[in-house]
């Protein structure tokens, strides 16, 4: 199967098998450029934008028949792919002012297969350009029945405007569906500030806007977040509901095997709305306070003014990617807890059970991630140039352990996030495999699994713990792939060639070493630490369980059972890793 990778920056060279066709003729004030494959259909995994990847357009492989962008001078404002099967894919752009990796694209799947056709996309492109990016609610106004093509069941507006009086909830509908919103208000720090929920029983939401106490709606850099979402709270000083200090969003959350994320909006000194993903909890009565108190005292948060330096680790914003480090193994097992790295405090869980005789350390225990590097030893880093493309979603990040005393892996597993929505594509799960002190290699696996007993099993999985506990803890890379049945493929290719090549080097070295008796090896390429020593103990091996799939949501969430047909709620329950 080949999948493509589409650079859709328009003097970008494209892949072979891929070609570019620009017309000008649609509108005079726009310009769109169509992709299309050599034959009628073809299997895309990802859009870049100038050399960068934009996250989660797609969200997994999908089979397409083309991809028409839209631009406004150098300003790209709309993506429409058009999937075989699902029909056509929007995504807009939420901030035309923003670097295009950094904006978060609108999602948009219009009912019944709907395409938009001429009237009704010159009414969204018009909204892009009026607005310096899409403004659902806007487009609501003006362009109803267009706005009626495009909204979901889940979508909401928000209404800031809207407060509780006295101590009886307030209900009021939301704008552009008509589902009711109840606004619920509690006292903390001894009353010093406001915290107003609004919420929907049991209902989980995906935010297309917030409406200000001023009548305007929130203006986001980058853009509102995408995904589902399951509570909405806005925190104010005292009783004043004209000034929102923070506005925070939780994402929908599965189960407890994860820390729960929380966006965090705040206003910055230019009138727009700073966005900021956490991946810890923030206890409200102790530490959300300082937030609100920061916020308070300078007009806007500035993290770095927090005296509490846990708390600003908790703060750390994980959207540009997690760095990882999984050498810190401290603490107990069988409970999350938490290290510093890099600026952010990551969750990570010591597993109770060991697999097939090797500990077992779950780094990075969040629902969905990407990674900037991981330190796998005090003087080694795995980063760009070794791990996959930055922007990759992973669902779990796993690190094997000969014993919990010793802080070196001997393995590291990077499971992708989202599986295709192709019948018979794989998964796709890295691997990374200490060789000699330092020194690691990387690994790509095409990964299938199958059902059993309401559990997904990952047979090549299992063969592959299995295989480095039979060759001294490493990848034997010709005896491994033809014990799989899927495909395994050294990643990146140019990274195992210079290890094998320094290989080659070494040994050369060496022999000469020996031959001239000179001494010791004076280039410090060749320097390479052990970060093992003392008497290896194994633990007694047990399968590790398997997180519950997602059809689990689609049975136990009515909302979510109603929108089986939806795109973006697809995305949610077809990811295999929750």
């Amino acid at each position: 199967m080949v999948v493509h990778q589409i650079d859709i920056y328009p003097d970008a060279t494209l892949e072979d098998g891929i070609k570019r066709s620009d017309n000008d003729e649609y509108d005079p004030e726009y310009r769109y450029y169509r992709y299309t494959g050599s034959s009628s259909s073809f299997n895309l995994s990802a859009l870049l934008y100038n050399g960068k990847l934009l996250p989660g357009i797609p969200p997994y492989i999908i089979t397409i028949e083309n991809i028409v962008t839209y631009f406004k001078g150098d300003k790209i404002l709309l993506i429409q792919i058009l999937a075989s099967g699902i029909g056509s894919l929007y995504r807009l752009n939420q901030d035309v002012d923003e670097d295009v990796d950094k904006v978060t694209f609108a999602e948009f799947t219009p009912r019944n297969a709907h395409i938009l056709h001429d009237k009704e996309l010159g009414a969204v492109l018009k909204n892009i350009t009026e607005h310096g990016g899409f403004n659902f609610p806007e487009l609501y106004k003006r362009n109803r029945s267009t706005a009626l093509q495009i909204v979901g069941y889940l979508d909401l507006v928000f209404d800031l405007e809207r407060v509780s009086l006295g101590s009886n909830p307030t209900i009021y509908p939301s704008e552009i569906s008509k589902r009711k919103i109840v606004i619920k208000e509690d006292k903390i720090l001894n009353g010093s500030f406001k915290k107003a929920s609004h919420t929907l029983v049991h209902e989980s939401f995906q935010i297309k806007g917030i409406k200000l106490p001023n009548g305007e709606y929130m203006k986001v850099k980058g853009g509102l977040p995408t995904g589902v979402f399951e509570e909405f709270n806005v925190y104010y000083r005292d009783a004043d509901h004209t000034n929102p200090l923070l506005v925070e969003l939780l994402e929908f959350h599965a189960n407890d095997e994860h820390v729960q994320i929380a966006w965090h909006l705040t206003k910055n000194a230019n009138g727009k709305w700073d966005l900021r993903k956490i991946c810890s909890v923030i206890d409200e009565a102790t530490e959300l306070v300082q937030v609100l108190q920061n916020i308070v005292t300078h007009n806007r948060l500035l993290v770095d003014k927090i005296s509490d330096e846990s708390l600003r680790t908790k703060l750390g914003d994980i959207r540009d990617g997690l760095s990882v480090d999984v050498t810190q193994i401290r603490g107990s097992t069988g409970v999350i807890q938490y290290y510093s790295f890099d600026g952010v405090s990551i969750p990570y869980k010591k597993c109770k059970d060991a697999v097939q005789g090797y500990f077992l350390v779950r780094h990075a225990t969040i629902p969905h991630f990407t990674l900037k590097k991981i330190k796998v030893a005090e003087t080694k880093e795995l980063t760009k140039d070794e791990l996959p493309p930055f922007g990759t979603l992973f669902g779990r990040l796993n690190a094997y352990y000969i014993d919990y005393a010793s802080n070196n892996p001997v393995l590291i597993e990077l499971e992708c996030l989202d599986h295709s929505a192709l019948e018979d594509s794989p998964n796709l799960v890295y691997y990374y495999s200490r060789n000699d002190g330092d020194r690691w290699m990387g690994y790509r696996l095409e990964i299938k699994a199958y059902v059993e007993n309401n559990r997904l099993k990952f047979p090549d999985k299992d063969a592959l713990i299995s295989h480095i506990k039979e060759n001294g803890n490493k990848i034997v890379f010709e005896d491994l792939k033809g014990k799989l049945t899927g495909k395994l493929t050294k990643y990146p290719s140019q990274m195992n060639n210079k290890r094998e090549q320094e290989d080659v080097v070494k040994e050369a070295d060496e022999k000469a070493e020996e031959r001239t008796s000179t001494g010791s090896m004076q280039n410090s390429k060749h320097n390479i630490q052990s970060g093992e020593s003392g008497t290896i103990e194994y633990g007694v091996g047990v399968t590790f369980g398997i997180l519950a799939i997602c059809v689990g949501i689609y049975l136990l969430f009515p909302s979510i059972k109603r929108l089986a047909h939806d795109y973006s709620i697809q995305k949610l329950m077809y990811r295999r890793y929750v």
